[in-house]
């Protein structure tokens, strides 16, 4: 069993408005407003309204927003509606993707012109 701490936004939570955590982040739930975290899960079933930044992402619900990671995982179940900006992408089939991509080598820099994150913290 992984003794790794994370934040979990269960099922039944809804969140208005920003999570900016320096634990992995896994959304099972609702989040209007984005995620910046070091590791983002957004589950099947959940829904994230706005950018999530991170190191590593991976999405098997929905986003509707634009997504800045390192490594980022689209698995067959997943929607992303807006622009995702990554290093190394896993694209599963089935996942649906409405929008522009650009790779890059460090893609979380983009963020600060797309989001409205407090980026002086940011990883």
């Amino acid at each position: 069993m992984d003794d790794e701490e994370v934040m979990v936004v269960g099922r039944s939570v809804r969140i208005w408005g920003t999570i900016k955590s320096e634990l992995p982040v896994h959304v099972f739930g609702f989040v209007d407003g984005g995620v910046l975290a070091p590791r983002v899960t957004v589950e099947p079933q959940a829904l994230v309204i706005g950018d999530i930044i991170a190191v590593s992402a991976m999405v098997y619900g929905h986003v509707q927003g634009n997504v800045f990671a390192d490594h980022l995982t689209l698995d067959g179940a997943s929607s992303i509606e807006g622009e995702i900006h990554y290093a190394e992408l896993a694209l599963k089939e089935g996942a649906y993707f409405g929008g522009k991509s650009r790779r890059d080598n460090a893609p979380r820099r983009f963020a600060a012109r797309f989001s409205v994150y407090d980026h002086s913290e940011a990883m």
